[in-house]
C-alpha cells in the first residue's frame, strides 16, 4: 500500500515537472509582424518609394469573435488605447460579442469619434479569452485600422481600455513587456518597405517576458549584460524617448573631410532627447544636423543630390544620383551616446537604400523645420532591439546584440556546438522522464492485471471448495 502511494507521488511530481518544462512559455506571446499601407488619396503619385515607405504603418492581424474574424491593428506608440474598427470587425456577426454599456459614447482622443465599450473573444497563440476593447462606430483615419496603443497612460479613464491591461485582466499576460524582432534575413529596404504580395511578415510583436526567458540563444540574449535606461514621462503619458548624452558625427573615412578640424568627432549641438517610434520607418533628425553634415557631407555632392519636399507634409529628405561622383561609404558614422560604454553606432549601410527604378540612393534621415528631437524609427530598431517595460518604466537593451542582428550567424561555431549538445540533453532527460512514466504507468496495470487474476484464482477456488462441499452435502 505504502509502495502504490509512493509510486502516485513521484507519477505526480514527474507530470509536474514535464508540464512546467512544456508551459514555461505560456505567458509569452509572438505575434507576426506586417506592414499595412495607406495613401494619400489626393497625391496622384502614389508609386513614388520615398512615399509608399512614409505612408505605411506597422501591424498585426488578431483573431477575434464567433466565429473567428481575422482583424488587422495598427501597432501606435503614440497611443494609449485599444479599439477595433467596424469596417474590420463585424461584431453582429459575432455570437459572443457583448457590450458593457449599450449607450454609444464619444471619445476625445486620437481617430475615434464615437463606438461601445466591448467585449469579445480575442484568440493569441491558440488561448482564447474575453477582453475589453473599444469597437468604433466612427473615426477619423483614412485606414480604418484597428489600434494597439503601446504608450503608457497615468490615469487610466473608465472608457479608455489599455491593450496591455486588457490582457493583463485576461490573464494573457503577467507583466506589461513587448519587443520587436525583426528578420535577421531581411535587407533595410524589406524593413521599412515589405512588398504586400511577396513579403507579408517582415518580424514579430513579443509580449509577456524579457528575451533572455524564452530565446534558446543565450549567447546572444545575456541576462548579465542587459542595461536598462530611464523612460521619459510627459505631462499625462509614459512616452517610450530617450535623453542621449551627446551626439556625434565620425569621419572615419573621409580624410579630406577630417582635416578641417582637429577631432574627428563632430559634436551636434542642440536637444538629444530622441523618441523610439515603430512607427516609421525613417529617423527624423533635428535641423542643427542637417546642419552638420551639409557643411561636411552633402555640400561637396550638390550637383548630384537633391533636397525634397513631401507634400502636405513638413518632411524632407536628400536624394543622390547613383553614379561614382557620389561614395556613400565617405558618410560618417552616427553616434548615440547614453552614457560613456552604451553607444548605438549607424552607418552609412545602415542610413541609405537605392531607389532601383530612379537609380537613385535615399537618405533615410528626414528633416522637419519646427521640431529639435530626434525620432528613431524601424531601421534603428531593426539594428538595436530594445525591450520596453511598461513595470519598471524603463527601456532595456542587450549589450551583446550591438551589430548583431541578433541571430545565431553571428556567434563562433564554439557556441552553437555547446547550444546543440545543451538542446540534445534537455530533449534526452525528458525523452527519459517520459519512458521513466510510462514504465510506471505499465508497471501500475500490470500489478493491478495480476492482481485481478489472483482475486479471481481465489475466486475460482473458494467457488470450487463450496461447490465440493455441496456435493458432499448432497
Amino acid at each position: 500500500m505504502a509502495s502504490s502511494y509512493t509510486n502516485k507521488n513521484l507519477l505526480l511530481i514527474l507530470l509536474s515537472i514535464i508540464i512546467k518544462l512544456c508551459l514555461c512559455n505560456t505567458n509569452i506571446h509572438r505575434i507576426p509582424l506586417g506592414l499595412f499601407y495607406t495613401y494619400d488619396n489626393e497625391e496622384d503619385d502614389t508609386t513614388d518609394l520615398i512615399r509608399t515607405i512614409f505612408f505605411n504603418f506597422l501591424c498585426i492581424n488578431l483573431t477575434i469573435g464567433t466565429p473567428p474574424q481575422i482583424v488587422p491593428f495598427r501597432l501606435n506608440i503614440n497611443s494609449p488605447t485599444f479599439y477595433v474598427t467596424n469596417k474590420y470587425f463585424n461584431r453582429s456577426a459575432s455570437s459572443t460579442y457583448e457590450t458593457i454599456n449599450n449607450k454609444e459614447s464619444q471619445y476625445l482622443f486620437e481617430d475615434v469619434e464615437t463606438g461601445f465599450d466591448s467585449k469579445d473573444i480575442i484568440n493569441i497563440n491558440g488561448i482564447k479569452r474575453k477582453i475589453n476593447f473599444i469597437y468604433a462606430t466612427k473615426h477619423k483615419s483614412d485606414n480604418e485600422l484597428g489600434n494597439i496603443g503601446l504608450l503608457i497612460p497615468r490615469n487610466i479613464k473608465n472608457d479608455v481600455w489599455p491593450f496591455f491591461d486588457s490582457l493583463n485582466k485576461a490573464e494573457y499576460i503577467n507583466s506589461y513587456i513587448w519587443t520587436l524582432k525583426f528578420d535577421h534575413k531581411l535587407s533595410i529596404l524589406d524593413i521599412i518597405l515589405a512588398n504586400n504580395e511577396d513579403r507579408k511578415v517582415i518580424g514579430e510583436f513579443i509580449i509577456g517576458d524579457e528575451p533572455h526567458n524564452y530565446e534558446k540563444n543565450q549567447t546572444i540574449y545575456n541576462k548579465e549584460k542587459f542595461i536598462e535606461i530611464d523612460a521619459l514621462w510627459s505631462e499625462h503619458d509614459l512616452n517610450w524617448d530617450i535623453e542621449f548624452y551627446k551626439i556625434y558625427l565620425t569621419f572615419n573615412e573621409n580624410e579630406k573631410v577630417s582635416k578641417k578640424f582637429n577631432d574627428s568627432k563632430l559634436n551636434i549641438h542642440g536637444d538629444h532627447r530622441a523618441e523610439i517610434n515603430p512607427d516609421i520607418g525613417f529617423i527624423v533628425a533635428p535641423i542643427p544636423f542637417f546642419e552638420k553634415i551639409g557643411q561636411y557631407f552633402f555640400e561637396q555632392y550638390r550637383k548630384v543630390c537633391n533636397q525634397i519636399k513631401i507634400q502636405r507634409s513638413l518632411f524632407r529628405y536628400i536624394e543622390c544620383q547613383n553614379n561614382e561622383k557620389f561614395n556613400i561609404s565617405n558618410f560618417p558614422n552616427i553616434s548615440f551616446v547614453y552614457e560613456d560604454d552604451i553607444v548605438f553606432n549607424l552607418t552609412y549601410q545602415d542610413l541609405f537604400i537605392l531607389d532601383k527604378i530612379k537609380n537613385k540612393y535615399i537618405f533615410l534621415i528626414l528633416y522637419e523645420g519646427y521640431t529639435s528631437d530626434w525620432v528613431l524609427g524601424r531601421l534603428f530598431l531593426r539594428k538595436y532591439q530594445f525591450v520596453f517595460n511598461g513595470k519598471t518604466k524603463k527601456i532595456g537593451y542587450y549589450k551583446s546584440m550591438d551589430d548583431t542582428n541578433f541571430e545565431a550567424d553571428y556567434y563562433d561555431e564554439k557556441d552553437k556546438i555547446i547550444n546543440f549538445i545543451a538542446f540534445i540533453i534537455q530533449e534526452l532527460f525528458l525523452l527519459v522522464i517520459v519512458i521513466f512514466i510510462i514504465y510506471l504507468i505499465y508497471k501500475k496495470i500490470k500489478g493491478k492485471s495480476k492482481r485481478q487474476k489472483r482475486i479471481n484464482e481465489l475466486d475460482e477456488e473458494d467457488n470450487r471448495i463450496d461447490d465440493n462441499k455441496n456435493n458432499e452435502l448432497l
